[in-house]
């Protein structure tokens, strides 16, 4: 793959190999004309012309592109280049895989594992409510990425071998049931049985990540990718505090119930795996004092007064109602300073502030939703038209081929009559001539005479049985000619059409990249209106603190 270094795939310059694995390889790149970076997956050379590996890599670019989500790695392009290359251009992370993690750290604290979770099916859940079922979650697929204002925070990557809902006839699903997908050590036991699936499949794998970040390991090994899936199947998960004590019980009780047998004995959608989580992590927060690390803020305890926890969702309107039990905790109701009461106020604005923003941002994301289908849906039948049109023209050079050979034999049969007519017509002008020299030698050469004339009439039949042959080519050979005329047009009119299509998906990508670049600048004005928030928030709970301190003294 160190040959494509510097070269351009569709509209991204590839600067440095970061990675290989089996079917694709990724590159640090930049874009020609604006100069982005990204991270380009590759499909691999010997990979190319196989169309499970390339539907699949171009199914990813589709699937991730569909997504308009934090957690979910963004895509900026996608599609095929010269020479069969499907490429996908995706934001270039930071940081390093939790497969990576675990091998520097060992094991992961248990309420940062819940976090991470917590934030994985965050992902997924956006995946879920599109009917796309990852299947391939496992700690390599899992990237925490380095960011000064967030801990940990994740990004889901590799959507490869995703399941599509197979109800939406708009959506190509590269895989479905029947076939075997998937990494061993976290198949769910539907899909080692290659059953039907949904997202408790997920859910399930989400339970192995889990085991595995407290554990350093996967609770089901075999010697053989067989053995594993076998030991998924029939054998019970280890105990997860009976590997390490320090795991809460609720916790445990999380990871057994998703690694149930039966995905009726899961929770029932990753939302609702994604609360427990969330629950585990409100209720076990430590009381560390008042502190500000992206959006967890914990709780802490002035005199009698106690500050109440944010958690890790960040629900500044929750926060603000549980600040104000805490105020009315010690102050009766409106004996708050002044200055309490202010801040209090300030804090509950930025609770409508955020809830405006995240309508605000919902919204956006349902039209970027819809925009991605309506684009998606405008292009499916013009793939499909194209791709039919093809074939069509591709049968119809066939035909044209096959009329020009038979032509190609029929003009050479008529060349070569053509050559035996001269050949016997030379034949005739020289037996003439032989008469006309008998002719004026005298008596003694009527034997001769007679003799050349019967050569001449011979060969003149000769003439007439090759002239007779030739005329009977003539019209089959018009026909051809005809016929390969025909289907010339034919072809002509196909590649027309092939080449209007083509413009027509060329303008739709277009306002695809268009769309895309729309909803990056929308993702980047939230993000930056939302760190202006955090950056206020930091500043009202110093007041706050302040404030409470210097009521404490008073009171005392």
């Amino acid at each position: 793959m160190e040959s494509l270094l510097e070269t351009q795939i569709g509209a991204w310059c590839l600067k440095r190999l970061i990675a290989s694995g089996g079917m694709a390889a990724v590159f640090d790149a930049h874009h020609v004309t604006t100069g982005q970076l990204a991270a380009v997956k590759v499909l691999k050379r010997d990979l190319r012309k196989s169309v499970d590996p390339f539907a699949r890599l171009v199914q990813e670019g589709r699937v991730i592109c569909s997504l308009l989500h934090e957690h979910i790695v963004r895509v900026f392009d996608y599609g095929t280049a010269e020479g069969c290359i499907a490429f996908i251009a995706m934001e270039r992370l930071y940081g390093r895989t939790i497969a990576e993690l675990i091998d520097q750290e060992r094991t992961v604290e248990p309420l940062r594992a819940a976090f991470i979770a917590r934030q994985l099916c965050e992902g997924l859940s956006a995946a879920h409510a599109r009917g796309i079922f990852h299947r391939d979650i496992k700690p390599a697929n899992i990237f925490v990425v380095d960011d000064q204002r967030h801990r940990d925070f994740v990004k889901l990557v590799d959507f490869g071998i995703a399941k599509l809902d197979a109800t939406d006839p708009s959506k190509l699903a590269a895989t479905a049931t029947g076939m075997t997908l998937g990494t061993p050590e976290y198949m769910s036991p539907e899909q080692v049985m290659a059953a039907e699936i949904d997202g408790r499949s997920d859910v399930y794998q989400v339970g192995v990540v889990l085991f595995e970040m407290l554990t350093g390991d996967v609770p089901f090994t075999g010697h053989s990718p067989v053995k594993i899936m076998q030991a998924q199947l029939t054998s019970a998960p280890p105990m997860v505090r009976r590997i390490r004590a320090d795991v809460p019980e609720e916790l445990e009780r999380i990871i057994a119930r998703c690694l149930a047998k039966e995905p009726e004995g899961r929770f029932a959608t990753i939302l609702d795996l994604a609360k427990a989580l969330d629950d585990l992590s409100e209720r076990d927060t430590p009381n560390e004092g008042l502190s500000i690390v992206g959006d967890d803020i914990t709780a802490t305890s002035v005199g009698n007064l106690r500050l109440p926890a944010l958690g890790n969702r960040g629900d500044l309107n929750r926060y603000a109602r549980n600040l104000a039990a805490s105020i009315e905790s010690v102050w009766p109701k409106g004996t708050a300073p002044e200055d309490v009461k202010c801040i209090q106020d300030a804090i509950s604005e930025l609770g409508e502030e955020q809830g405006t923003l995240r309508l605000e941002l919902a919204e956006r994301r349902a039209d970027a939703d819809g925009l991605a289908r309506s684009l998606e849906s405008r292009l499916t039948p013009i793939e499909r038209a194209i791709h039919t049109l093809t074939e069509d023209r591709s049968t119809l050079e066939g035909r044209l081929r096959i009329c020009q050979d038979k032509g190609n034999r029929v003009e050479d049969l008529v060349r070569t009559l053509d050559s035996e007519f001269a050949a016997v017509y030379e034949e005739i002008e020289q037996h003439q001539q032989a008469l006309f020299h008998a002719a004026h030698s005298g008596a003694r050469a009527v034997d001769s005479r007679e003799l050349f004339r019967e050569d001449i009439r011979h060969e003149l039949g000769r003439l007439e049985h090759i002239y007779a042959q030739r005329s009977e080519q003539v019209d089959p050979l018009n026909a051809l000619r005809e016929e390969a005329v025909h289907f010339m047009r034919l072809v002509s009119d196909l590649q027309a059409q092939i080449t209007q299509l083509e413009i027509s998906r060329l303008h739709l990508e277009g306002e695809r990249t268009t769309r895309l670049a729309e909803r990056e600048f929308l993702r980047a004005d939230a993000e930056m209106r939302h760190r202006a928030m955090e950056r206020a928030l930091e500043y009202h709970n110093l007041r706050l603190g302040l404030a409470f301190r210097m009521a404490v003294a008073q009171l005392v």
